[in-house]
């Protein structure tokens, strides 16, 4: 009994729930896989080649150059790494290097290469090593690949607007106010410029490898908005002024009716006249109220362009 119960009851039970438990925790852990996943780019420091054992005092440059450039705020949040045999997929660019013997001089041969994406693919340097400290010669490659980075893989996007203080948004994300200077890698980037009282700004940019693109956007001014309430006090007022009209035709009727006038034409012309004077006076509360607001939004707008752009206001 106990495994008939089991066949035709549990083991159903175990399909309809275990079955997609376990369905759901694989696509949790696929999914924070790739929410999750490192993002980062590098560039890739290859071992250097040391040509004569007289310069074994730079055989560990390329470690400290390593070393340097963790220190380094280098453009995009580029992280260095040591490369060994494998060459990671998530490196945008490559440096390299050699020590040689020249006329009994020792010279570095440094090289830093792109990985296809950037404009000018490899950047060369040769550097007398005579007499020179490693820390010295360090801080000039880190220097070098500092500046082929923001040539050959970043732009500059400059963006300001009138007035200032305006969020910007890059493609949908809040990354700071007007003015603002962004190293961003090439492509082209949604912009959008918030303020209150002001309309959204919303434009496109191309940034272009070790170039410089301005962006500058005059924002519309709306301040409290006043053209809802105008149309709603126009309407009012209209219906208003209707009701009035129909007021005095329905009182003009009933006023003329002559002493003959039977009570039933009477009561029906003097109801009309009534029932427009009801209507009427109980539009004058809104005609009222709305144009008031409309007339305080309008002297708030005038103190806030004022107090934003910092000049009278001539209509």
């Amino acid at each position: 009994m106990r495994k008939l119960l089991s066949h035709h009851f549990v083991y159903p039970l175990q399909k309809i729930f275990i079955v997609p438990w376990r369905s759901l925790c694989f696509f949790i852990c696929f999914f924070s896989v790739i929410l999750f996943a490192d993002q980062t780019t590098y560039i890739g420091i290859k071992r250097f080649s040391i040509a004569s054992p007289a310069v074994d005092y730079y055989q560990s440059i390329d470690i400290l150059l390593f070393q340097r450039l963790n220190f380094e705020l280098l453009p995009q949040g580029i992280k260095p790494i040591l490369l060994g045999d494998t060459l990671p997929q998530k490196c945008i660019a490559f440096v390299s290097g050699s020590v040689e013997i020249i006329d009994s001089l020792p010279y570095l041969n440094f090289k830093v290469s792109g990985s296809g994406q950037t404009e000018r693919e490899e950047e060369t340097k040769r550097l007398s090593l005579n007499n020179q400290p490693v820390d010295a010669i360090v801080d000039i490659l880190a220097l070098k690949i500092r500046h082929f980075l923001e040539q050959n893989i970043t732009g500059k996007l400059r963006i300001s607007s009138t007035p200032l203080d305006c969020d910007i948004f890059l493609n949908g994300i809040k990354i700071g106010t007007t003015p603002a200077e962004l190293d961003l890698e090439h492509g082209t980037y949604a912009v959008q410029l918030q303020r209150t009282y002001f309309s959204p700004f919303k434009d496109s940019a191309v940034v272009l490898p070790g170039r410089e693109t301005i962006l500058s956007a005059s924002m519309q001014f709306h301040g409290h908005y006043l053209k809802p309430w105008i149309i709603t006090a126009t309407l009012f007022t209209a219906c208003a002024i209707a009701a009035q009209v129909l007021e005095l035709k329905f009182k003009t009727d009933y006023r003329d009716l002559g002493p003959e006038t039977e009570k039933n034409d009477f009561d029906r012309l003097f109801n009309r006249y009534q029932a427009a004077n009801a209507i009427k006076v109980s539009l004058l509360i809104p005609v009222a109220t709305t144009w008031t607001i409309s007339a305080y939004h309008f002297f708030q707008n005038r103190a806030l362009k004022k107090e934003i752009f910092g000049t009278p206001i001539r209509e």
